[in-house]
């Protein structure tokens, strides 16, 4: 009964943000669709510092796109109000940008043409607090995550906010109180020690994703070890939080 409850409470909670990303789409300024077109995201960095107690998101986002239709100058990407960003970076450089109705548009260092790698950075901050991302506490501990489906992870981190465009993998660095732990996408390839009383974790996901699928869950869990093997044999990890 509770799992049917919760179930329905996800998917309530899903077509509301369904909703509202709708509108969202239908105000963005004109143009946004096609600029996006213009190119192919293959990675996205994200490297983030979480605080619970303020309730606060320090940000690095690094996207990495090839252009398809050239030349680009400027690369626009969804990004909701919840954060604000406060610097960027193209090719290494300060970038000017802005923002307008949802659309964070980086200005390039240079004219792009097709078949040509673009890397910009965005720095941000804020409380993501949303249907899509969640500080709560269980047990008097903080429970952390995110539920980005279907157009929610532009609330948290600036991206081409749409499963057409799959980057080809992600890079998740991130770094919480040394009590919680992180279970995000792909491999968890090394957790390690930035300051004293906090712990970074590396996550990195090498398979297509769309950007909804990113995602965090980040609580004192307790970790359960286990191995699954194929009938072709070999073994593959299984790690449950």
């Amino acid at each position: 009964y509770q799992s049917r409850q919760h179930r329905a409470r996800e998917a309530e909670s899903k077509a509301r943000a369904g909703m509202r990303m709708q509108k969202a789409e239908a105000s963005r300024p004109a143009g946004a669709a096609k600029a996006m077109s213009d190119y192919d995201v293959r990675w996205y960095g994200l490297v983030l510092d979480l605080n619970p107690t303020p309730r606060i998101v320090t940000w690095t986002a690094t996207v990495r796109a090839q252009v398809v239709n050239g030349p680009l100058t400027s690369l626009q990407l969804d990004f909701g109000s919840q954060m604000t960003a406060s610097a960027a970076r193209s090719a290494g450089a300060p970038a000017s940008f802005t923002w307008n109705a949802g659309i964070l548009a980086i200005n390039l260092d240079r004219a792009y043409g097709t078949g040509e790698t673009v890397d910009v950075a965005i720095d941000c901050v804020g409380n993501p607090s949303s249907s899509g991302f969640g500080w709560n506490t269980y047990q008097g501990q903080p429970l952390i995550w995110t539920l980005s489906e279907p157009y929610g992870a532009r609330i948290w981190w600036p991206c081409k906010d749409t499963a057409t465009d799959k980057a080809d993998s992600v890079s998740l660095d991130v770094t919480v109180p040394s009590n919680l732990i992180v279970a995000s996408n792909g491999v968890l390839t090394g957790v390690s020690v930035p300051v004293a009383g906090k712990k970074t974790y590396h996550w990195r996901e090498r398979y297509p994703i769309a950007t909804y699928l990113v995602s965090l869950a980040i609580h004192p869990y307790a970790i359960i070890n286990d191995v699954y093997y194929p009938q072709d044999g070999g073994t593959m990890p299984v790690t449950h939080y």
